[in-house]
């Protein structure tokens, strides 16, 4: 039922759901920041959200819970089977996201119409923001325009978020004034927000640890995925993509593509068939990464749910 639903629509049934997760969990974890400058909450946001995302974007390309366009310029280049482009895209996504609303929020903006608003205009601001971090691309002698999320690109996302995060903290400082008020909405609404907060630390921890066993004990080898993947067809037929005017193959090529899949079983149509993952070539290597993830969510998530959203102690008299 989920496979029709994503082939009739060509909309993957697991973005309202995970997608909601990694901007909540990102966005409630920065706030606990309470910084005074709100680009500093976007950088942090921005940073949290792509290290939550990360090992989940590792483990669902290795075990086929989704397929991306071989040849495209956005998800072309990889770190072990992750385009860059995806990393790239939750950085600045969740940044963009926190930005928005945040700032919404603390200009008094109703809390139903920040987070609709947040919502649409996250995209087009996180498009022009991207487009801006690929300038180095840019070539007018051959018509050749940002596109390709490379590695320089994502440093430059990440560098941004990182010195928002930096100078908010160093220079605006902490407002202690909202913190006190954060606090005490949450202590009227659940009795006690740490509790929440530990809650919600937990199941970060208990996802990191789901998705590490994931590749440490699965067999990809034994996955197969029937649903809607790129169009198959006449090798060789190039198109350009209008915005970024970066070339691709316009068919997946049964011949020569470059995933880690293989195809098998006869196709319903051109688009939509069955594919069967592969074997681990270097298992350790893929279980040590999203591991170093899953510790990188415990510690970053444990510094800002658990340490940084305490309650001040009182001084002495």
């Amino acid at each position: 039922g989920l496979g029709a639903i994503s082939g009739a629509f060509r909309f993957s049934v697991y973005i309202p759901c995970v997608y909601v997760v990694f901007v909540y969990v990102s966005c409630v974890a920065a706030e606990r920041v309470h910084l005074r400058w709100v680009f500093g909450n976007a950088g942090i946001a921005g940073l949290v959200g792509a290290l939550f995302y990360a090992p989940y974007d590792l483990v669902g390309a290795k075990h086929l819970w989704w397929t991306w366009h071989d040849t495209d310029a956005g998800v072309r280049l990889r770190w072990l089977g992750v385009p860059i482009g995806s990393t790239m895209w939750t950085v600045v996504h969740c940044g963009v996201f926190a930005l928005l609303l945040v700032g919404a929020r603390r200009h008094r903006v109703h809390a139903l119409v920040a987070v609709v608003a947040a919502s649409l205009l996250t995209t087009p601001v996180m498009m022009a923001a991207m487009g801006f971090m690929q300038l180095s691309q840019l070539d007018v002698s051959i018509d050749q325009r940002p596109g390709m999320p490379d590695l320089v690109s994502l440093c430059v996302a990440v560098a941004v978020c990182a010195a928002a995060a930096a100078v908010a903290l160093l220079a605006g400082g902490r407002d202690e004034a909202h913190k006190k008020k954060q606090q005490k909405k949450a202590k009227e609404a659940t009795g006690d927000g740490r509790r929440l907060d530990a809650l919600l630390y937990l199941m970060v921890v208990v996802y990191g640890c789901t998705l590490v066993a994931v590749m440490a004990l699965s067999s990809p080898e034994s996955i197969r995925s029937e649903g809607a993947h790129q169009t198959r067809g006449e090798c060789g037929v190039m198109e350009t993509d209008p915005l970024s005017n970066y070339s691709r193959e316009k068919y997946l090529c049964a011949h020569s593509f470059d995933e880690d899949f293989s195809l098998c079983g006869d196709p319903l149509c051109a688009s939509w068939y069955p594919v069967c993952g592969r074997a681990h070539t270097n298992r350790p290597l893929y279980v040590a990464a999203a591991a170093a993830l899953a510790a990188g969510n415990a510690v970053a998530y444990g510094a800002l749910l658990l340490v940084r959203g305490r309650p001040a102690k009182a001084k002495a008299a």
